[in-house]
């Protein structure tokens, strides 16, 4: 934003740069910098100011109005009266405040009466008034100098009564400025003569001549002349003495009386003015002609021949002065000068470079000699003159330039001989000679003596004399006044009267103002004097108009303002306005032919526009002002059509309120584009009929919309009365007499029920021509102005549209069809109708249009008179009637028919109706179907009345309440005909979907629907064939349970129809399953060899324990052909536990489902059967561990050698069985060979993972380089010892990549992966969980970002998972950066970002992506970022309360998780769905999801309907529920989806905890009889133990009374694979002890599983624990955390073996948390290499002492050379950080100058006492990366400590908000304080107490020089580090 001219403020207002001073900022860079200019000058006068300030004096302006108008800044006025009214889209000022501006400036003026009476005399003073603020204005606008109306208001400011005086210079230059400067191009003779005789003293003389001269280049020659000669030289010749008393000299006198004006002086008249001047003196000031006057006229002067010289000196010395000229004063010929010279030249030789110079100096000279010559030439001098001068010149040049004289050179192709000069040679009227003698020389002697002065000389010849500077100007002449058409000649000279009213304009503006004088005041000043002065000539008599006017006002308008529209608005308010009553023709087309813009033409006419004038007047301005200005073609913009936007503005801005007296092919003429439909608005009724009759005008409904919407209501008529007649002729299309029709229905408001019937049928005349072709639409608007008139006014409409009906289109006719439906229902339904026929009726009203429709026809008929009225229609007229084409348009209505009809049944045996009537007529009649009563009734309806409308059967009759509510006779019908009859193709429905129906019609709590063992009709156990049929594809196991009560559906299940039924290949599995299931509840004995084959895969496998050997191999080749899938593995136990003799024919026969048999089986056969046996065994999976060690046993029995791959893969699924220390005796290249096969691979991954161990093991131990070690099987890497993938080369990056590793693993080759592959997006998952601050300090900043980046959730890619350290770790990486692209980061990271760096307007986006993060991995500390996170969600998200909406629950995603009970039970219900997301939940929780549940509010519905589906569709959730849920469904439900989920949470690995809880919940609802005391509810087999869903179903006393210690033996591995709960597993222990008293042996304790947990110390002691497999197996975490005490035993007992010990693969599977229970001597004698060599062990929950303990063992494994920091450390570093729990403070300072950047979990893991004894620089260099997670973990117990150990001001240099720190106090107290903690610390520290002793001695109490070494130092140790 810019400021202007307009908007300065008070000039003499010296605070302005202080208001200016704080906005610079806001302001443009041009503009601030002005203003940093400007304050340059602060505290000057403001004289300084305009000189100091590098800017124009319009920038200042514009400047300073900016800095008070653009921003408010005005002293006294309000920020409204400074907005720039000149911008329209600013704020205009207040009308009341411009008037009471007005007034008081009047009341200033003395003219306060002027809002009274008219007074002439005031009148003619405001018009006056009006003229200097117009200049003034015209001033403000446009000045380049205030500086005299500055003089002049600082003046005013001082002296308030202050007024014009013409002796005052100030004044004078004042007015000046304001009033004679902008009409310096048109000021005439006489007011310059005027001027010369006033009142002035010589310092206002002067002071205006001086103003004059400033501006006397922008007049022309003549008028500079004129200036001169009328106002000059006749004030000093009748002043008295010229002026030269305050002058000191004849060149003071010249310059402050002549100015630039000297010029044009003669010398003689300077002698005349001052009889003491002396052109001497002055010679510097004289003009080379005037100099020529001195020579010439040397007696008139007193001049001899000395003067002469030193005239000809003066003009020649500076060249002689600077002959030497250098190559700075070379530099001074510009560009501009050289092309000025060589334009000159053009036709010679151009001139050297070097002459440029010479050039510049010799133009005095040059004019001199050109003026001279001519002059003498002209007045023709005597010859003795002539030849006087020469020798004169002669004489000077011999003495001047001698050695210097020309030589030889050419000019215009003419040579000239160089020689001396001589008075006889030189002629002084020719060119050449003064050429010769002189220039020449001079040249010669200007330039240096080695410069070549070139032959030819025309160019500076030429350039030299061919100067028109010394041309006289001409006799100046004084040119027309342009308009300037004068009346009154008394009024040539104003100079009185206009320095009076600028005085008072001054004075009054600046007191009313408050010295605010800006330009926009002053224009609203004027505008509002201008308002005035119009008010005045409206309240004047007319002939008082003259004494408003005196003169016709003048154009002195310059170029610019003339086409500056504010300028010309105001000058045409103030002086053009009051004049309007006088203006002449010749004044008018003078006007017009001014070289006004377009703008300033258009302010003219707005202004004439407000002015009262008679019509003559106007119609005047119109002719001869505005079309001939319009007319002219000389213009910048002809007719003044590029200045606006359209023809409306067009005509309003160039013609305004005159445009009525044009018509429009004037428009037209003087804007060949000018359209009338674009300024409709402006033209007239008239003008407006005249335009529409124009041929062709009237060509689309668009124009005769606009055009009729300029006409009013009042007018419609006559414009009709006009155009209609001439309607016939115009020959207008349909859709432009419609659109004609429409705006007559729109606006003549023919339909008002005051316009009698008379003026209707007049109207009706009118619209006749516009009838025809009628459209659809218009039709209701015709029925209107008739529809409620008598019954002949209405009929005569009727009729009148009937005579044209040929011309009426289709739907113009049903459109009135309609209407004249209407007229029978208005005023009062069927007026007409005389109780005749109804058809009959209806024919005679509608003449030739078309009946109704059959709605139609209803419509016409009363409710309440409809049964009359339809029932007497006869069938076959009904018939008919309906069979018209398309006679049917809402279906519904077909009902309304049929049920007023009475004669329904007898219409349908005698009446066929077409097809696209029969469907909709079906569900008239589909009620009365469905409600037969009887088998006879049912058949007729669907075999003889139904049967051709049934086809049209569609979905929504099917799922209607009618279906569903059909008595069942009529429902079987319907089922039978769907499932047999029924063509579903082209159908609206599907036959699943007709099954839906059916099935909803079913659905019962109770007994079967259409089910009653007492009813004949209802007693047929055919239930399913009768009711479901062929729809029984469709049926599941659900769908079963809601058919009824498992008591009466079982009885069905026997009826061999059904069996038969449910038997074909398309039923669905679930259902024969439930099926099946029920049918052996209805007859447990059913022979299940009678049953189908379907059936026999799915027969529960306690039904097969009682068929013989032969039987069930019967049965098992059966189900070999017939099952779908594998043999269920309960089966396949219940079959095989048949086999009473295993040989090779039964395993033949048994094939894979030699699965089922038990270990005791398995070593009852021939050891050499099993042998044989191992092609069939090797491809069997599903061995259980039992199976398999059976197998593993007896073939080693056999001697099977396993030391060779192909031994080994001879196994196959069988490999799981092999014992771990036999891979220790297998030679390693036979174990490389056999795992590059994909299949061992496989096998190995479900053997115990120690075998997997062992196995990889001896790979590493054989050759562990980085190629051996990559060629390890993916799956298999996890397996490699930690410190042997310490992968250097970033060459093997990519086949890191590729494997699966641990994240233990991947921390440690980071870095070089990372390194290796340049993309971090390629980066596997595996590899990127090892990313770490320790890794990434040597990165650069973009390469760690973009690693960070690679970690966010990409497509279908597994989760990046990461721990809460390295979360925090990229967060602290990155934070600075304050990301808002969050899909592009972790979204489990995000958890971590600081609110309040997220933007508002991001957080929502920010909680969507973190709404995919896990938020369990917020632990410790920072567990509470979890309240905080949600309550800033709920900011976020606008959450009150705790109700999420659904949206919002989206957005909070997985933070659902963390929502406790209220929030569960009070969201939106789709909050379920989020839940399934989580790991667990609490208590509250759970019990908070079941209430959502069971209040049925959710997508699963009530409980009612619940079914099996419902508990898949729940996920994981059921897990977690209680008894009142789980309560809510069948026994057998339960049972078929336990099947499934259990078996789903078992391959998940699910916590042993969870199980236990869902076991504990099932049992509530299965308890068992009060004092049960034997087994009830069957014995437990092997076949049931298979069973997934087992041990469900049993409770605690009867799993004890169930179970046998047999089962338990020959099943233990699957038995304790399934049961979880504590109290089962003890009665499996119990059995074990009955089965084994003196204890179990190493092959049974593996087996154990999680049975072990709840094994007593006394039972664990007899265990046999002597192979690494067994404890392998007994510390498997998966199956549950040890006592402390119990593992102990364990590990102790297995230690207590000979040559056992504690190994690296040992310590793998007792892990951290069992190695701290034991005691500290057995840890001491673990090895370094089995540390080494063992995963990282969590030993956090050890006691200090143990962890010192394995720390000692540890740093031996993992050295660190802290001398050579850049060797190993960060690698050792992570390595051995498990184990830091226990090191000593030595150990960490020296770590702490290693840049680990350690882990804030690990520092707070540190030994306390270490910890505590560290300093703020120690703690900082441990943390490195990690140290901003020092402030969000400040709140845990040891680092609060730790901090209030510190100093404070040492804490305040990790510039962390870390507070609680210790005071600085006075050295003696610190020191004294120190040695006391280092005390005191020293009684937990052993180690750490001798280094900080020591340190506290030396710095506080040896002497001051050992104080002064420990300061310096401590100076080089942090110097080093920094550095």
């Amino acid at each position: 934003m810019h400021g202007s001219v307009e908007d300065f403020d008070d000039i003499g207002s010296t605070p302005l740069a202080s208001h200016v001073i704080g906005y610079e900022n806001w302001l443009d860079r041009g503009t601030r910098s002005n203003i940093i200019n400007y304050r340059l000058c602060e505290g000057d006068s403001w004289g300084n100011h305009w000189h100091c300030v590098t800017m124009t004096h319009k920038q200042k302006y514009a400047l300073l109005a900016f800095a008070i108008l653009g921003l408010g800044l005005c002293h006294t006025a309000s920020a409204q009266e400074c907005r720039n009214s000149s911008n329209p889209d600013q704020p205009q000022r207040d009308p009341e405040e411009v008037r009471n501006a007005t007034q008081g400036f009047l009341t200033c003026a003395d003219l306060g009466s002027m809002d009274t009476a008219f007074s002439p005399e005031n009148a003619q003073k405001l018009r006056g008034l009006l003229d200097i603020g117009f200049d003034f204005y015209n001033f403000l606008r446009a000045s380049r100098s205030p500086g005299p109306v500055e003089d002049l208001i600082r003046a005013i400011r001082t002296n308030h009564s202050a007024v014009g005086d013409l002796r005052d210079p100030r004044f004078m230059r004042a007015w000046f400025h304001v009033r004679l400067r902008p009409q310096l191009a048109f000021q005439s003779k006489d007011l310059l003569s005027c001027l010369s005789q006033a009142n002035l003293s010589c310092e206002s003389y002067q002071a205006l001549v001086m103003e004059l001269s400033e501006y006397k280049e922008s007049m022309h020659p003549t008028r500079q002349m004129m200036v001169y000669k009328e106002f000059i030289l006749p004030f000093l010749t009748n002043s008295s003495k010229g002026c030269v008393e305050n002058s000191n000299s004849s060149g003071d006198w010249l310059i402050k009386n002549f100015q630039s004006f000297a010029s044009f002086a003669f010398v003689r008249d300077l002698i005349k003015l001052n009889i003491n001047f002396s052109a001497l003196k002055v010679l510097d000031k004289l003009t080379p002609e005037q100099k020529v006057e001195l020579i010439l006229y040397p007696d008139t002067f007193n001049l001899n021949n000395q003067t002469i010289v030193l005239v000809l000196q003066n003009l020649i010395q500076p060249l002689l002065e600077n002959q030497h000229l250098n190559q700075s004063m070379l530099n001074m010929t510009t560009p501009s000068n050289q092309t000025s010279m060589n334009s000159t030249s053009s036709n010679s030789t151009e001139i050297h470079p070097k002459l440029q110079a010479f050039l510049i100096f010799l133009r005095p000279l040059g004019s001199f000699i050109h003026q001279f010559v001519s002059t003498v030439r002209e007045r023709n001098e005597s010859s003795i003159k002539g030849h006087v001068l020469a020798q004169v010149v002669v004489n000077w040049t011999l003495s001047q330039l001698a050695g210097h004289f020309s030589q030889n050179f050419t000019l215009n192709n003419q040579t000239f001989v160089g020689a001396e000069p001589t008075s006889q040679m030189f002629n002084v009227t020719n060119f050449e000679d003064w050429f010769q003698h002189v220039v020449v020389p001079l040249l010669k002697r200007f330039l240096p003596g080695n410069t070549t002065i070139p032959q030819d000389l025309t160019a500076i010849f030429n350039h030299v004399f061919n100067s028109n500077n010394a041309m006289v100007p001409p006799e100046p002449s004084d040119p027309p006044e342009i308009c300037n058409i004068n009346h009154n000649s008394s009024s040539t000279c104003l100079v009185p009267e206009t320095t009076v009213n600028l005085a008072v304009v001054l004075r009054c503006v600046t007191n009313t103002t408050s010295m605010n004088v800006t330009g926009e005041r002053i224009k609203s000043l004027v505008a509002g004097l201008v308002g005035t002065l119009r008010d005045q000539m409206k309240n004047a008599a007319r002939p008082n108009v003259t004494y408003l006017s005196g003169r016709l006002p003048s154009i002195t308008l310059n170029a610019e303002q003339l086409r500056d529209a504010d300028v010309v608005g105001l000058w045409a308010g103030a002086r053009l306005a009051p004049a309007l009553s006088m203006l002449s023709k010749e004044y008018r087309s003078c006007l017009s032919a001014q070289d006004f813009s377009c703008e300033a033409f258009q302010a003219i006419v707005r202004i004439l526009g407000q002015h009262v004038m008679d019509r003559r007047e106007q119609h005047l301005v119109y002719t001869e002002f505005i079309v001939p200005f319009l007319s002219r073609n000389n213009t910048r913009d002809p007719g003044c059509v590029r200045s606006v936007n359209d023809s409306r503005q067009w005509l309003e801005r160039n013609f305004g309120p005159f445009s009525v007296f044009a018509n429009l092919s004037e428009f037209n003429h003087l804007n060949q584009n000018f359209s009338a439909m674009d300024a409709l608005c402006l033209l007239t009724t008239t003008q407006l009929a005249d335009f529409a009759l124009t041929p062709g005008q009237l060509r689309d409904p668009q124009i005769v919309q606009k055009i009729l919407s300029h006409v009013g209501p009042d007018d419609l008529g006559n414009f009709f009365d006009r155009v209609s007649p001439a309607i016939p002729t115009l020959n207008l299309t349909q859709d432009v007499r419609s659109a004609i029709l429409k705006q007559v229905f729109d606006k003549a408001n023919l339909s008002n029920p005051a316009l009698n019937d008379t003026d209707v049928l007049v109207w009706l005349d009118r619209l006749s021509p516009f009838l025809p072709n009628m459209t659809e639409d218009q039709v209701k608007p015709f029925f209107a102005i008739v529809r409620l008139r008598d019954c002949s006014t209405t009929q005569r409409g009727v009729d009148l549209l009937n005579s044209i009906r040929p011309t009426l289109m289709k739907d113009t006719q049903e459109e009135i069809q309609k209407q004249i439906e209407q007229t029978l229902k208005e005023p009062s339904p069927l007026r007409c109708y005389q109780n005749n026929s109804f058809l009959g009726f209806l024919n005679d009203t509608f003449h030739g249009f078309e009946l109704p429709k059959l709605t139609g026809v209803l419509s016409l008929i009363p409710p309440g008179r409809r049964p009359m009225v339809i029932s007497s229609i006869h069938p076959s007229e009904l018939g008919d009637f309906l069979s018209r084409p398309d006679v049917v348009e809402n279906d519904t209505e077909l009902c309304t028919v049929f049920n007023n009809y009475n004669r329904t049944p007898e219409f349908l045996e005698q009446e066929m109706l077409p097809e696209d009537v029969r469907g909709p007529v079906l569900p008239c009649i589909w009620p009365l179907a469905l409600a037969a009563e009887n088998q006879k009734e049912a058949d007729q309806w669907f075999d003889v009345r139904l049967k051709p409308y049934l086809p049209f059967l569609n979905k929504t009759l099917l799922t209607s309440a009618d279906t569903l509510n059909a008595s069942c006779l009529p429902f079987r019908k319907l089922v039978g005909f769907l499932g047999t009859n029924f063509s579903f193709n082209g159908s609206d429905f599907t036959k699943k979907e007709a099954f839906d129906t059916v099935k909803t019609y079913l659905q019962s709590d109770s007994t079967p629907k259409c089910y009653s063992p007492t009813d004949p009709k209802l007693n047929s156990t055919a239930w399913f064939v009768n009711y479901i049929g062929a729809f029984v594809i469709f049926v599941t196991s659900d769908d079963l349970d809601t058919f009824g009560s498992t008591d009466t559906l079982q009885t069905f299940t026997v009826n061999p129809q059904n069996i038969q039924l449910f038997s074909e290949n398309n039923v669905s599995q679930t259902a024969v399953t439930s099926y099946t299931q029920l049918l052996f509840l209805q007859n447990p004995t059913f022979n299940p060899i009678t049953l189908p084959p379907v059936f026999q895969c799915l027969v529960p496998g306690s039904v097969y324990t009682t068929l013989n050997q032969s039987a069930s191999l019967a049965i098992l080749a059966n189900l070999h052909q017939t099952c779908v899938s594998s043999v269920n593995q309960e089966i396949s136990s219940a079959l095989a536990g048949n086999i009473q003799t295993v040989n090779a024919e039964t395993i033949g026969a048994l094939g894979q489902q030699s699965v089922g048999l038990t270990p005791v089986q398995i070593t009852s056969a021939s050891p050499k059967v099993i042998f044989d046996s191992i092609s069939t065994f090797s491809n069997i999976s599903g061995w259980s561990q039992g199976q398999l060690s059976s197998i593993i046993t007896i073939l080693f029995q056999q001697n099977y050698q396993v030391n060779s791959a192909a031994n080994l893969l001879n196994l196959g699924t069988l490999v799981g069985g092999l014992p771990s220390t036999t891979f220790t005796s297998i030679p390693a290249s036979a174990i490389i060979q056999s795992v590059q096969n994909p299949t061992f691979v496989t096998n190995l991954l479900s053997a115990p993972p120690i075998v997997q161990q062992t196995c990889v093991r001896q790979i590493v131990k054989a050759d562990s380089s980085p190629s051996a070690l990559l060629a390890i099987p993916s799956d298999l890497v996890t397996q490699i010892p930690r410190n042997l993938v310490l992968f250097q080369s970033t060459e093997d990056a990519i086949n890191i990549n590729k494997k699966k590793w641990k994240q233990e693993q991947a921390v440690l080759f980071f870095d070089t992966v990372a390194t290796g592959i340049p993309e971090p997006d390629d980066l596997s998952v595996d590899v990127l969980q090892g990313f770490t601050c320790s890794r990434v300090r040597t990165f650069q900043k973009t390469k760690v970002r973009r690693l960070i980046r690679a970690c966010r959730r990409r497509g279908a890619r597994r989760k990046v998972v990461l721990q809460q350290t390295q979360l925090t770790c990229m967060y602290n990486l990155i934070k600075a950066e304050k990301p808002t692209d969050f899909a592009n980061y972790s979204s489990d990271m995000l958890l971590y970002f600081n609110y309040a760096d997220i933007p508002q307007a991001s957080c929502k986006s920010y909680f969507t992506e973190a709404g995919n993060a896990d938020f369990t991995v917020l632990n410790r500390a920072l567990s509470g970022r979890r309240a905080l996170l949600l309550n800033n969600a709920r900011q976020c998200l606008g959450i009150t309360g705790t109700n999420i909406n659904r949206e919002n629950v989206e957005v909070l995603g997985n933070m659902a998780c963390t929502l406790d009970q209220s929030y569960i039970e009070n969201s939106d219900p789709e909050i379920l769905e989020k839940l399934k997301n989580c790991n667990d939940f609490t208590d509250a929780q759970s019990s908070a999801m079941q209430t959502v549940l069971i209040n049925g509010n959710t997508k699963y519905g009530p409980p009612a309907r619940w079914r099996e589906k419902t508990l898949d569709d729940l996920g994981i959730l059921p897990l977690y529920l209680n008894n009142d849920f789980w309560g809510r469904f069948e026994t057998r439900t339960k049972a078929r989806f336990l099947r499934r989920f259990l078996r789903r949470l078992r391959r998940g690995k699910t916590q042993k905890r969870k199980l236990k809880r869902l076991f504990r919940q099932l049992l509530r609802g299965t308890r068992s009889k009060r004092g049960a005391d034997q087994c009830t509810v069957g014995n437990i087999t092997r076949a049931t133990i298979t069973d997934d869903s087992f041990p469900f179903g049993y409770d605690e006393t009867q799993f004890r009374h169930c179970l046998s210690a047999e089962v338990v033996k020959g099943n233990l591995a699957i038995l304790t694979e399934k049961v979880d709960v504590d109290e089962f597993q003890r009665v499996i222990l119990d059995r074990l002890n009955e089965a084994y008293p003196s204890g179990l042996s190493d092959q049974q304790v593996q087996l154990l599983g999680s049975v072990s947990r709840v094994a007593t110390i006394t039972e664990i002691n007899k265990w046999n624990i002597s192979s690494a497999d067994s404890l392998a197996a007994l510390m498997n975490s998966d199956d549950g955390e040890w006592e402390a005490e119990k593992s102990k035993v364990i590990v102790t007992k297995f230690l207590k073996v000979t040559n056992n010990s504690l190994g690296s693969t040992e310590l793998n599977f007792v892990g951290g948390p069992n190695l701290c229970a034991l005691d500290t001597s057995s840890l001491s004698a673990i090895s370094s290499e089995s540390i080494e060599q063992a995963d990282a062990l969590e030993i956090s929950n050890c006691t200090t002492e143990k962890k010192r303990a394995l720390f000692t063992i540890a740093q031996k494994a993992f050295p660190i050379n802290f001398l050579n920091r850049n060797s190993n450390a960060v690698t050792n570093y992570q390595l051995i950080q498990p184990y830091l729990g226990g090191a000593t403070l030595d150990y960490v300072r020296s770590l702490s100058s290693c840049n680990v950047s350690m882990d804030i979990d690990t520092l707070i893991d540190l030994d306390e006492s270490v910890l505590l004894n560290l300093r703020v620089s120690e703690v900082s260099g441990l943390l490195g990366n990690n140290l901003a997670d020092l402030e969000s973990f400040q709140n845990e117990t040891v680092i609060q400590n730790w901090i209030s150990r510190q100093l404070q001001s040492d804490l305040d240099t990790l510039n962390l908000n870390l507070t609680g720190g210790r005071a600085d106090v006075t050295t003696a107290s610190t020191n004294t304080t120190e040695a006391a903690t280092t005390t005191a610390a020293s009684n937990t520290a052993t180690t750490a107490t001798t280094t900080t002793v020591a340190t506290t001695a030396s710095a506080g109490n040896i002497g001051s020089s050992y104080s002064l070494l420990f300061i310096f130092l401590n100076l080089v140790f942090i110097k080093m580090y920094f550095v």
